[in-house]
């Protein structure tokens, strides 16, 4: 019985302690790598976390009975996730009901094995991982949930989810958006607001298009996702209006699901907390965020299904055979799903979407962005600095005044007396987003530097750019740098005397060490860097001191134009920040499909370019440069990293150069090299590959060339004798008869364990003789 195995859990998870000792005897006579595991295992099978039903992600004083569950992997670091289980079944049952019971049990323990320690190498994961295997988990509950009318779950339990439904969710519903694949947002969004227009009278509709003219600006029937014509779309509109059913974010109203997603997901697990998307169709306004639509950062396109994504699935739904073989048979059917190969499902996938590589930017506009950024961040930044502090000073006063608010803001901004006489700034506003419906008009004004808001975000936003291209650092490791711990060493670089200190940046390096406790890294940094990274310490320290930020935390922090604060970064504002500094210099545009479209870069492309660039003026072009300044720990992932994005010329030139700098040093340190040295003596009719310069061949062949046996002069084509070997090893690499490729492999160390690294080969076509 389902309940037997329940109640008999503590008795099979908990080992006697005589076998404890047994196996600790045994593995003291291990060697130490295996010796060092075993014990790893013994404590994890000692912790308490060995109990399926006490998972310590539970918080709140939730537990696995109980109806409702506070889930947080993060600790006090994130909010909790609310899994309510009373959700309505098609016969108007609730789950929680007492009929049931098997159902909600191997419910709970499919979604505990996920990260049960148990089924995970005895090992806890990082917190975004495990958070994201809880969530994928509750998603397929959810898609069961939604499609009852299918599986019947109220009289069938799980019994009616077959193999075939599974492989049908694996290449058809997962992918991105999710609110669409899995939970069908647009559709359900389409009949809620078609239901809620017939509340709306003509009058209504009518008088609202004339108070609210914007309304009538419809984004193309191309870019619509609704199940609306255009006169449900205006009155949808109106009646969001209307009805206050929007948000307001950049300027911008747009319509917020949150009424509608607790209606129409209130019998899910996990769809009244998912994060829906942003409707094209129902955005009130017409104030873009941006100049013009973005150039795509990534190969693929957004929509689709990646081999990935299938991959992670099935790794949360193979934890199905877990359930069946050890907690409950009354479930979902297991047989056959072990076999499941997610290559074979991504084969029948409809949309498939390949791993979404960030695109290079081209050279030319990095090199002048980052040269514009440098230049508005030595002209500016510390005025922006000190006026910013100097109107946060009166921010009690200013605030008092409930009316008239922001009149009050700008005039304390234009009363602002320099507290620099080489300042040559001279805002007039707070903010000016708010005030311009005319989007050129607020462009023209970011780019006059009329508003202090808008300066102090083109400020961040030069420091993000700078720093983020030339320390190749990721976006999660910039916005984690620490205020009280960033620089190394911590002393000001401004002051007479601390020129020659060769400073580091410090940061919590991320894909590193476990359960959120990331290693801390250095990396060198110029002179100039460690002056911009002080000024945002100095300037945090004077946000402190007014009470406006804690005295720890996160360097780079946003300001709050409403109540007057300052907050964390966060990704999103991340890159709106850096949207604002592409529309005030005006990055590129091209045009894609006869509409112009502007380089908004990302800090992932910034941090490929000048990984490329570092590689490229290596003369070796060696990776472990590159894994050093990236942070990556896996030599394989840095080579893709900075070649596939790498035109195949530049590449075919790249491996050419190194293939013959191999062939003339002697060295052989490539394997597989003698292969093209002896196709090359045989073509040439050489004994040898021997390349000198006339000062190394006088001094080999000094006594000779005194007799006037061999002489040593250069004649006017030596340098295009210099380059045949290169110029037969480039037409061997494109006629495909070579190629060179690095061979990645892992060996195991006494001390650190498995180490990833790799050695240079040439791959021969069988064309080669």
């Amino acid at each position: 019985m389902v309940r037997a195995k329940a109640a008999n859990e503590t008795s099979i998870a908990q080992p006697q302690v005589s076998d404890l000792v047994a196996a600790m005897e045994l593995a003291k006579k291990q060697p130490f790598y295996y010796r060092r595991k075993a014990i790893r295992e013994m404590s994890g099978i000692a912790s308490h976390e060995t109990l399926i039903n006490a998972p310590k992600w539970l918080v709140k004083g939730s537990n696995f009975h109980s109806n409702i569950w506070y889930v947080n992997f993060f600790g006090d670091k994130r909010p909790c996730i609310e899994v309510d289980f009373n959700i309505q079944l098609s016969d108007g049952s609730l789950l929680t009901d007492g009929q049931h019971s098997d159902t909600l049990y191997w419910i709970k323990v499919f979604l505990v094995v996920q990260n049960h320690p148990r089924y995970n190498s005895q090992t806890r994961k990082t917190p975004e991982y495990e958070q994201t295997k809880f969530i994928s988990a509750l998603q397929f509950i959810d898609w069961i949930i939604l499609n009852d009318d299918q599986f019947d779950v109220a009289n069938n339990r799980l019994s009616l989810v077959t193999l075939s439904d599974i492989k049908s969710y694996l290449n058809t519903t997962l992918g991105t958006p999710t609110s669409d694949r899995v939970y069908s947002y647009p559709q359900r969004l389409s009949q809620w607001l078609k239901a809620n227009i017939e509340t709306l009278s003509e009058t209504e509709y009518t008088e609202g298009l004339k108070q609210w003219p914007y309304l009538r600006n419809l984004p193309s029937v191309q870019d619509r996702v609704l199940d609306l014509d255009e006169t449900q779309l205006l009155k949808a509109r109106v009646w969001i209006k209307s009805r206050k059913q929007y948000s307001l974010r950049d300027g911008n109203a747009f319509f917020n699901p949150s009424s509608f997603q607790q209606i129409a997901y209130k019998n899910t697990l996990y769809g009244r907390s998912l994060k829906f998307r942003t409707v094209e169709d129902l955005r009130m306004t017409d104030i873009p965020r941006r100049e013009y639509p973005g150039v795509p950062v990534a190969k693929s396109a957004i929509d689709g299904t990646s081999l990935y994504e299938i991959n992670h699935a099935l790794l949360v739904l193979k934890k199905i055979c877990v359930v069946a073989a050890h907690y409950s048979d009354r479930g979902i059917n297991p047989s056959g799903l072990s076999a499941i190969r997610a290559s074979d499902v991504f084969s029948y996938v409809q949309t498939p979407k390949e791993k979404g590589r960030y695109n290079t930017l081209p050279h030319k506009m990095v090199i002048k962005l980052l040269g514009d950024c440098f230049q508005y961040y030595t002209d500016n930044a510390r005025s922006v600095f000190s006026r910013v502090i100097c109107f946060f000073k009166n921010k009690e006063s200013l605030q008092r005044l409930k009316k008239q608010r922001y009149a009050a803001y700008d005039a304390a901004i234009a009363s602002q007396i320099p507290c620099d006489t080489a300042d040559s700034l001279r805002p007039s506003t707070w903010i000016a987003r708010d005030k311009y419906s005319d989007q050129s008009a607020y462009l023209l004004s970011l780019r006059a530097n009329e508003s202090l808001y808008e300066m102090y975000r083109i400020t961040l936003g030069c420091f993000q750019v700078i720093v983020g291209s030339l320390t190749s650092k990721r976006q999660g490791e910039i916005l984690d740098l620490d205020v009280g711990d960033c620089l190394e060493p911590m002393v000001d670089p401004n002051v007479p005397g601390n020129e020659d200190i060769a400073y580091c940046m410090r940061y919590f390096a991320r894909k590193t060490g476990a359960r959120g406790v990331k290693e801390i890294a250095l990396i060198g940094i110029t002179h100039n860097i460690a002056k911009m990274i002080w000024d945002f310490i100095k300037f945090h320290n004077e946000l402190a001191k007014m009470n406006l930020v804690s005295n720890q935390g996160q360097l780079l922090k946003k300001a709050l134009h409403r109540n007057l604060a300052f907050s964390d970064l966060t990704p999103t504002s991340y890159n709106d920040v850096i949207d604002t500094v592409c529309d005030y210099f005006e990055t590129p545009t091209i045009e894609l499909n006869g509409v112009p479209h502007r380089y908004y870069v990302r800090q992932h492309q910034l941090r490929r370019f000048c990984a490329l660039a570092f590689y490229h003026a290596d003369q070796h072009g060696r990776i472990e440069i590159i894994q050093h300044l990236l942070g990556h720990s896996d030599p394989e992932h840095a080579y893709h990293y900075i070649s596939d994005t790498v035109p195949g010329a530049v590449l075919l030139e790249a491996k050419a150069q190194r293939i013959t700098e191999e062939l003339l040093s002697g060295i052989n340190g490539i394997a597989g090299l003698n292969s093209v040295k002896a196709y090359l003596l045989e073509k040439f009719q050489s004994s040898d590959i021997l390349l000198k310069t006339t000062e190394e061949f006088s001094a080999d062949y000094e006594e000779l060339i005194a007799e006037k046996i061999f002489s040593a002069s250069e004649t006017a084509d030596y340098f295009t004798r210099q380059s045949l070997i290169f110029q037969e090893v480039a037409k061997m690499l494109d006629a495909k008869f070579i190629d060179l490729q690095p061979e990645f492999f892992t060996y195991r160390d006494p001390v650190d364990g498995d180490v990833k690294t790799f050695k240079l080969f040439i791959k021969l076509s069988e064309n080669l003789t």
